[in-house]
């Protein structure tokens, strides 16, 4: 049994990043994640199947403004409070909140009370967020920088599996008890929130550790982030982004109404969730990696608004489900994939203090005020246009969108630069997520930059094997500075193969021992039996460091 427990814990740690000992509260949070997502997905089938089905398709614009609006007054009421209870009985207290609710939607449901329709369509909504909220606060207090960055990737795709599950599952269940009834499915998926809260609860908290001395105080009230040019532009492609997929969000739903009618809309919806988590999931696994790694934030953010106008500009002449459906799915898609990928890494420049109140800023006051904005344009513009050509609004709002990005880019760059050189590593924190224009800073800070700003660099691209950072961080072994020199070294060790042995073998004969010793763990490390003569040199050094690294080494690589 413990071979078995070994050989699960060694695959586990090699495909998942997941070490021994962390396999239970991993797989708790994933659970976690992947419950609230299905009640997020299943409670806007279930949201638009009812109220869609009840009601003029006139009265959708004015949810998206109630929701805009309560949405921002729940965010503030719920910052007061949140951080005054423990996380899981905040959780479950909402959950208890939540199950209380939406049976007594059923009830109304069942008594042909028509106001809890509109009233559902908004409170499922925030419900189903504050649950996404709440799950990322949690997780951000069980983890460190280090065991976030490994971690994050594995518990986030349950998100997209939630999307998947409850897409396949959700016709079946629809057809044998038709929409009302998954009321008490999502109230048995709110229970089971409740108890993994619980569980989780066990667990220790990360603690967060400040070097003494590095953070800069700061007296008086912090500067208003409003006055920062990069929160702006950050807050105007914001708005843009959201404006437009609301009224796109309507576009398709008016369609859909059209063609399907209660229990067979819920079924499309699933169906349409399921596809749309399958394509974001590929998508999100072999190609996100790889267009912020090689082409950066600016093309990331181009992906969606280029399909979002594309099938906006085809529905002005074919108003139809099927155009319809891939607007939609730039939006589903692409919103919690690529487009939050990207946004993570643009708030990478930010300090944490700064991150924090950027964040509450744009997600409690710019996003839920640009639903209201797009809904308000609905009840303006509805009357007077059809459904096809509201594309005459949201194709100059997909090019404005467009626009923003090169701005966004050029903002995002300079203050990566700036934080860099200001605040250093603590303005980087377990989300920092590197795409190409910030591997760029970096590199040319190692190539120019500081001491300082030089050892911060190498922080951050620790783990980075790519030829460029290679051949930097080589250079950097003849650094007129001992601490660059021996940091370079350390980092092709961590590294593996790759660098030029030859490098390290240059560097033993360096007259800092630090230098030396990071230099024979480098050398063990990237020639392996081929560096034992060089090392067994080494082991009548005069330093007692110097003469460690080379056992370890010999004992590690060497074959001995």
């Amino acid at each position: 049994m413990n071979r078995v427990g070994a050989a699960v814990a060694a695959f586990l740690e090699a495909t998942l990043n997941i070490r021994p000992g962390e396999g239970r509260r991993t797989a708790i949070l994933f659970l976690h994640l992947l419950l609230a997502s299905a009640v997020f997905i299943l409670g806007r089938t279930v949201r638009d199947t009812l109220f869609l089905s009840r009601f003029p398709i006139r009265y959708l614009p004015w949810m998206f403004v109630l929701y805009g609006v309560t949405s921002a007054i729940t965010v503030v009421v719920y910052s007061r409070y949140a951080d005054r209870i423990p996380r899981h009985r905040l959780i479950v207290g909402s959950v208890a909140v939540g199950i209380a609710t939406y049976l007594a939607t059923w009830v109304l449901v069942r008594g042909g009370q028509t106001w809890i329709y509109p009233a559902f369509y908004v409170w499922s909504e925030v419900v189903a967020n504050l649950f996404i909220v709440q799950f990322w606060t949690l997780a951000n207090d069980l983890h460190d920088a280090r065991s976030a960055k490994r971690l994050f990737g594995t518990i986030g795709s349950a998100r997209v599996v939630g999307v998947v599950l409850v897409g396949l599952g959700a016709g079946a269940v629809v057809t044998a008890i038709g929409t009302a009834q998954l009321l008490f499915v999502l109230a048995g998926l709110m229970a089971g929130i409740a108890v993994l809260a619980l569980l989780i609860s066990r667990e220790s908290r990360a603690e967060v550790a400040v070097r003494a001395g590095t953070r800069p105080r700061r007296r008086g009230r912090a500067p208003s982030i409003v006055k920062d040019p990069y929160v702006r532009v950050l807050a105007a492609i914001i708005g843009l982004t959201f404006v437009a997929l609301t009224i796109g969000d309507y576009q398709f739903k008016r369609i859909a109404r059209a063609t399907f009618q209660e229990d067979d809309l819920a079924r499309f919806f699933s169906l349409f969730y399921a596809g749309t988590g399958i394509t974001s999931f590929a998508f999100q696994i072999f190609l996100t990696p790889r267009i912020l790694a090689r082409l950066g934030v600016g093309w990331g953010m181009t992906v969606m608004p280029t399909l979002f106008g594309a099938a906006s500009a085809v529905l002005i002449g074919v108003p139809k489900l099927a155009v319809a459906t891939i607007m939609k799915f730039a939006d589903n898609g692409f919103q919690y994939t690529i487009h939050e990928t990207t946004l993570q890494a643009l708030y990478v420049p930010f300090a944490p203090e700064v991150k924090a109140r950027t964040r509450a800023f744009l997600d409690a006051v710019v996003k839920p005020l640009s639903y209201g904005l797009g809904g308000l344009l609905l009840v303006v513009l509805v009357p007077h246009l059809t459904v096809g050509q509201l594309g005459l609004v949201t194709v100059p709002l997909a090019i404005a969108w467009l626009a923003h990005i090169p701005v966004v880019k050029r903002r995002y760059l300079r203050t990566l630069e700036a934080t860099l050189s200001a605040r250093g590593s603590l303005a980087l924190d377990h989300e920092f997520l590197l795409d190409s224009g910030g591997r760029s800073v970096l590199l040319r800070t190692l190539e120019s930059g500081t001491p300082r700003r030089v050892l911060i660099a190498l922080e951050q691209l620790a783990g980075e094997r790519t030829p460029e950072v290679t051949r930097a961080v080589e250079r950097l072994t003849s650094h007129s500075e001992p601490v660059v020199r021996s940091a370079a070294l350390m980092h092709l060790a961590r590294a593996g193969g790759g660098a030029d042995p030859a490098v390290a073998r240059a560097a033993l004969g360096d007259a800092d021992p630090t230098v030396r010793a990071a230099a024979a763990a480098a050398l063990a490390t990237l020639a392996r039996d081929e560096a034992v003569e060089d090392l067994a040199g080494l082991l009548n050094d005069a330093d007692a460091d110097v003469r460690v690294a080379s056992l370890a080494g010999l004992l590690a690589h060497g074959g001995v």
